[in-house]
């Protein structure tokens, strides 16, 4: 029997059927299963707004937060309703800046909500933002980078692990985290016992090397870049904004209801305390043609790395487009490379660490930029110094990008 255009549009056809809710049923169960741990206990928490700014995340958000049994979220109503102008933001991205919560920061502020999540149009990523213990006012909403919602996540992860597993060891799970991510996962591993993997940006690499340690007999907790995205290994090997959502909720709630109403960003400075504190720096810079982003890697390559980035030295040098590390026993690096691939990582004194890559969509020269050190002042001062230097001892000598890097 012939298959008609109609058939498939109504699924008449014996041999045509609609999955959409078999395979939602399934994805909801998996995830509550695996990543639910206070159904019920959630009750009386604090309302949260979300947005899916423009996208299509509201309803699967919806009835995973109902999922979860959390209080019904505080819409957005101006950005609900999928529309591919969207009208309401300058640029569809939650990690562009204050301008881009503008809607959701009234919206929570009119409901006195202290959170706010947000998905990106197609919800595979999540960003948050919280009110301030004390803050009244929409200026003061303080938004969360990806290093620090990963941060936050992978210690709530291993957390209800460890209370799920009472004396299992350690070191049979594993996190991930990308190159350009914060090493706070990396601190986190070595303090507590579980195993760590760096690898290549985008989750095709986080997946794939999260399936070759399950082979290996690992459980993979979790993985993440700092793009905002977030992977939960019992679920799938993807980033997934709307899983990312609920956790998200259910932590928060949580971390107030078990430390006499600790907020999200004080319980991330207990975190520093604990793991040392990480001062973050992500820029970029506009580049005229990509060939201008390449010439800033060949010169690099020929005229030779530069001893020291602003104040501090550079100790070792890792380049994925010629295929050396110096700071490994060999020189050869552990992550694969490609000649000619455009990422440089600059491993400078006292941990510090700052990574230039080419973007492969758009004309902009990166830079990911994280200082340790066990004082918050010290780490921003210095994070600071070896941001602004960037320019003028990478950047400045070849032509064709601008002198001002971007937020």
């Amino acid at each position: 029997q012939a298959i008609s255009e109609a058939d498939v549009a109504d699924f008449t056809h014996p041999l045509i059927a609609d999955p959409t809710e078999a395979v939602s049923n399934a994805y909801f169960a998996t995830v509550k299963a695996a990543l639910c741990n206070y159904g019920g206990e959630c009750g009386d928490s604090s309302p949260i707004t979300y947005t899916p700014l423009h996208g299509v995340g509201a309803p699967y958000v919806e009835r995973m937060f109902a999922e979860f049994q959390l209080p019904g979220f505080v819409p957005v109503a101006s950005q609900m309703a999928p529309d591919p102008e969207f009208p309401t933001v300058v640029f569809p991205n939650p990690e562009e800046g204050r301008a881009t919560w503008a809607e959701s920061f009234a919206a929570a502020t009119a409901a006195g909500a202290t959170i706010c999540v947000a998905n990106d149009p197609d919800a595979d990523r999540l960003a948050a933002a919280e009110m301030p213990a004390g803050g009244t006012a929409e200026s003061d909403w303080r938004s969360f980078s990806g290093n620090e919602i990963g941060a936050l996540l992978a210690h709530w992860t291993w957390t209800q692990w460890k209370a799920r597993n009472p004396g299992k060891d350690p070191g049979s799970v594993a996190m991930l985290a990308s190159a350009v991510s914060s090493k706070m996962l990396a601190a986190m591993a070595a303090e507590e016992g579980f195993v760590f993997r760096e690898t290549l940006t985008g989750f095709k690499w986080l997946g794939n090397i999260a399936k070759d340690l399950e082979a290996e007999g690992l459980e993979v907790l979790f993985a993440f870049e700092e793009a905002i995205g977030f992977m939960f290994g019992a679920v799938h090997k993807d980033k997934d904004g709307v899983a990312a959502a609920a956790v998200f909720a259910e932590m928060a709630a949580q971390i107030s209801a078990q430390h006499n109403g600790r907020t999200v960003a004080q319980h991330l400075d207990w975190l520093y305390g604990q793991y040392g504190y990480h001062a973050g720096r992500a820029s970029y810079f506009v580049a005229d043609s990509p060939a201008a982003s390449k010439a800033v890697f060949e010169r690099l390559r020929q005229e030779g790395y530069p001893p020291s980035i602003g104040p501090l030295l550079v100790e070792s040098v890792r380049d994925l487009g010629v295929g050396i590390d110096t700071g490994l026993p060999g020189g050869k690096p552990t992550l694969p490379w490609t000649p000619g691939d455009m990422m440089i990582t600059f491993r400078l004194a006292g941990g510090a660490e700052l990574t230039l890559r080419a973007s492969g969509t758009e004309p902009k020269l990166k830079y990911y930029l994280e200082v340790r050190a066990e004082d918050r002042n010290e780490a921003e001062a210095t994070a600071a110094a070896v941001a602004a230097a960037v320019w003028v001892d990478l950047v400045s000598a070849t032509p064709g990008l601008n002198d001002q890097s971007r937020d």
